[in-house]
């Protein structure tokens, strides 16, 4: 050890042989020394010495230990070093005051315009400007401003900010304000309006805060919902599948905005995906996963993991938190800041998501805060308002430099747990509370500059005891939806074979805790203790966890595993599905109690717990049951060949940027009815596939000798219950090996294409040339797109693939069946539906013929939804009443 000082001491030891650079060193930390190598803590990964490790505290004993980087975790820890920091003689210059909080109007006269802001901690006095020009002081702590209206003209430019002062000149005066800008005689209509969640039954809407508004109007199809005095809203009591366009209108008592754009949401089809990336991912002699490997339509909202927070010059991550390279923190940075914390990487990765967002808007980015290794100080900057405000400008400072669209709190964890050194108080519930609502309110104020709305979400320990120390019932009102860490049930810290992820209680775990801890019984008590369903988003982890000298499922182990993918006894998922699952010397088991599988070697006993396609399929229908509005993972490098992440994505659709849906699949075949079904003219060709309208009531019998078919059990009480077990019986749709139809579920140009199949006659006409991505064509689906090509009914896109996987629209749907039907052609002339010109002119006489024969209806608010996506039951429903119509 050198250079010991009171936060900071540079460490440097010898070069082996088997040095290598690209795998470096793991250096651990603990203020006790006696404890075990296992109980320290890790303090970060260095190339090579000697390495600066900030973030101490003064006039404290630390031992540290080092170890090779190695995967296989076989390499043998370095002598320990015992070392006391030296007292802490550096000094921090006097930090300006914060920024005024929230400045805001809460009224306005024909007379005057009033504004208010919360007082900030050491400042007696505020000044009040309009730009450079300086209006008034404040020195009575009222936080209230009035702007003497009288004189103001229409359409005059009214821009307001505040500073904060301490007359005794002790500290800097504060920056001014974000401003409150707006023109007189008019309110600008809100922007960035967003589905913030969706369940099958409710929609939570945020928009950006109008300068000037003091409450807003939510209308649905021209019908007044409801007022906020928040840019938040929740709208209840939708209908699954049914589409609803939302607007919002800002007010106050003299003005009325215009509206704001049109924001669609389907319930059932909109939910969140958040999907964790990791800084360090992008190391090109490690992980070598970037994000431009990410395939963002098949995800809603990346979490970028971590940002750090500094304390006394350092961050936790040991860097200096100070660095010339980085704008924001150029000059001192303050105790509580929020800084980047991983420079290296950290930077190119905000560069290429930037160009990710410019190239798909539809994501949202997310950069989360703390994490296991970064949650140090989260209780001692949320204990005083001072930190607390430090935390929250800086913060929101990060998200304007850095191209974020929101931010999520990852505090591992309030009053218990997480690393032994963390700072944690009894207090915490309460500063928790108070750290959520600083934060919200300051988002929420930078919407009136911004035009943004930006998310505020945390990631939460499973536990009951986190419902109770994060104080949910008061903290979640301020939360845009909390991402619950429903994994990591079973870890290195047990010496015996059990589940990463169970979802259920499986009574042969004999654990005490088994009955609660599982991935069902962390939603259920994070329900009870406050999170409403609508903001509760399930986490699933993309690995899996390992032991060595197992007995089996349940039985005790000699140890956890010491191979894994990039640390001991923790396995990737790809990882296990490339190089486990296919080894003989493994085998697969499923536990259906907890339905979870898991590998075994009985030869060596090594036992791996982990999440597959089967098991993440049972996590999705949890959420479609318990009515979430979505699931989480870490993390994202965990599933390079996505194949989980499009698992979830067939599972819990997200209609905003649709790319892939769940292809049919190949059960035994439903046997087809004699006589045959009714074919459909083929003389007339049709242009490229397309999806179906809300259909009313069918009257069409199936043939008397159709073969009886069971209701799936998802079909009962469904709208289109009977004519789903109708196309069953007919044959034109296959039933899942679940005993499920999925009829909420899209419909992709494959599915249409094998369904228009089987209501054509066999033919001889030539194969056309073969569509560009023909080689990844589903096995059940690529004759019937063959056959529907050759008679011109479905064609491809212009550069020259099908995409069997795209989810067909219901204009396309209709205009298919017409044509295919042998309708006249499109005339583009106007149809009845109040969303008549979103109607593409191709589908339009299509649209009003189908409605004039009583073939479809529109939508409750009178339209017709045409770029809607068509469901399963949609497409069934409305084919049976072509069929009918065709053979009156």
């Amino acid at each position: 050890m050198s250079e010991i000082k009171g936060r900071s001491a540079m460490l440097t030891w010898d070069l082996n042989d088997r040095h290598d650079p690209d795998k470096g060193y793991d250096i651990y930390v603990a203020k006790d020394k006696t404890k075990p190598d296992s109980g320290f803590n890790y303090q970060g990964w260095f190339a090579d010495p000697p390495v600066t490790l900030g973030g101490l505290e003064p006039e404290t004993e630390y031992t540290f230990y080092i170890r090779q980087a190695s995967v296989s975790g076989s390499s043998v820890p370095s002598e320990r070093i015992t070392f006391t920091t030296a007292a802490d003689t550096a000094t921090a210059p006097p930090a300006p005051l914060k920024k005024p909080h929230q400045p805001r109007v809460t009224e306005v006269t024909y007379e005057s315009l009033t504004i208010q802001f919360d007082n900030v901690p050491g400042a007696d006095g505020y000044d009040v400007y309009s730009r450079t020009n300086w209006l008034a002081g404040i020195w009575n702590g009222s936080g209230t401003y009035k702007l003497d209206a009288s004189k103001l003209t229409v359409g005059q430019e009214v821009y307001l900010q505040v500073a904060a002062q301490d007359s005794s000149k002790a500290r800097p005066n504060s920056p001014k304000s974000d401003p409150i800008r707006l023109i007189w005689g008019q309110l600008d209509a809100p922007k960035d309006v967003q589905v913030v969640t969706a369940t099958k039954s409710e929609v939570t809407l945020g928009w950006a805060t109008v300068a000037g508004a003091t409450y807003y109007e939510i209308y649905s199809g021209g019908k007044l919902l409801g007022t906020s005095a928040e840019p938040r809203y929740l709208a209840t009591g939708l209908k699954t599948s049914q589409p609803y366009y939302f607007t919002v209108v800002a007010k106050n008592d003299l003005w009325t905005s215009p509206t704001s754009a049109r924001v669609k949401a389907t319930p059932g089809h909109n939910y969140n995906l958040v999907y964790y990336y990791a800084s360090w991912a992008r190391s090109e002699t490690g992980r070598d996963f970037q994000p431009s490997d990410i395939d963002t339509s098949q995800l809603t909202h990346i979490n970028y993991a971590f940002a750090d927070i500094c304390w006394g010059g350092y961050g936790e991550s040991g860097k200096e938190c100070q660095n010339p390279e980085i704008a924001d923190q150029s000059g001192y940075v303050f105790d509580g800041s929020m800084v980047i914390g991983a420079p290296a990487d950290d930077m190119p990765n905000f560069a290429e998501l930037r160009t990710m967002k410019q190239r798909d808007p539809d994501f949202k980015l997310m950069v989360s805060v703390g994490g296991w290794s970064w949650s140090k100080y989260f209780s001692r900057l949320a204990a005083a308002e001072e930190t607390r405000l430090t935390f929250a400008q800086t913060a929101l400072q990060y998200l304007r430099s850095n191209g974020f669209d929101g931010l999520d709190i990852d505090w591992e964890y309030p009053v218990e747990g997480g690393e032994d050194d963390n700072d944690r108080s009894p207090d915490d519930p309460q500063n928790f509370t108070l750290l959520m609502k600083t934060l919200r309110e300051t988002l929420d104020a930078a919407g009136q500059k911004d035009g943004k709305y930006y998310l505020l979400t945390i990631a939460s320990g499973q536990g009951d005891n986190f419902t109770r120390n994060a104080d949910f019932t008061n903290s979640v009102p301020y939360l845009d939806f909390v991402n619950i860490m429903t994994y990591d049930y079973s870890g290195g810290w047990h010496s015996s074979a059990y589940h990463n992820a169970p979802l259920y209680y499986d009574p042969a775990n004999k654990q005490s805790t088994a009955p609660r801890n599982n991935v069902a019984g962390g939603a259920a008590g994070h329900l009870k203790g406050g999170v409403p369903n609508y903001k509760l988003v399930l986490g699933v982890p993309f690995y899996g966890n390992g032991w060595i000298g197992c007995s089996g499922e349940y039985g005790e182990c000699a140890s956890p595993s010491t191979d894994g993918t990039w640390e001991a006894g923790k396995f990737d998922f790809t990882d296990l599905e490339e190089n486990y699952v296919t080894q003989s010397t493994y085998k697969r088991h499923w536990n259906d109690k907890a339905k979870v599988p898991y590998l075994f070697n009985e030869k060596t006993g090594t036992f791996i717990s982990y999440d597959d396609e089967e098991s993440i399929t049972y996590k999705a229908i949890h959420v479609r049951k318990e009515n979430l509005a979505g699931i989480m993972n870490w993390e994202i490098s965990g599933d390079r060949n996505r194949t989980l992440t499009t698992r979830i994505f067939e599972e819990l659709p997200i209609y905003g940027n649709p790319s892939q849906a769940r292809p049919e699949p190949t059960p035994t075949p439903t046997p087809t009815p004699e006589p045959p079904i009714y074919w459909i003219p083929t003389s007339t060709p049709s242009p490229s596939a397309s999806p179906s309208a809300t259909p009313a009531p069918s009257a069409t019998p199936a043939p008397s000798n159709a073969p009886s078919v069971e209701t799936p059990r998802d079909a009962v009480g469904h709208w289109a219950e009977n004519d789903i077990v109708k196309a069953i019986q007919l044959g034109l749709f296959q039933g899942y090996p679940d005993g499920s139809f999925q009829p909420n579920e899209k419909t992709t140009r494959g599915m249409l294409a094998v369904l228009v199949s089987r209501l054509l006659p066999p033919t001889s006409a030539a194969a056309p040339a073969p569509f560009k991505d023909a080689d990844r064509f589903p096995a059940w689906s690529a004759d019937a797109i063959v056959q529907v090509q050759a008679l011109g009914l479905i064609r491809g896109y212009e550069d020259g693939t099908f995409r069997p996987d795209k989810a067909i629209t219901r204009a396309e749907l209709l205009t298919l069946l017409a044509r295919a039907a042998g309708w006249p052609p499109a005339s583009g002339a106007a149809t009845s539906f109040m969303d008549d010109a979103l109607i593409p002119a191709w589908s339009k006489s299509a649209v009003q013929a189908a409605a004039d024969k009583g073939l479809l209806n529109g939508r409750e608010d009178g339209s017709f939804d045409p770029q809607g996506i068509a469901t399963r039951a949609e497409t069934a429903a409305l084919v049976l009443r072509f069929l009918s119509e065709l053979t009156k």
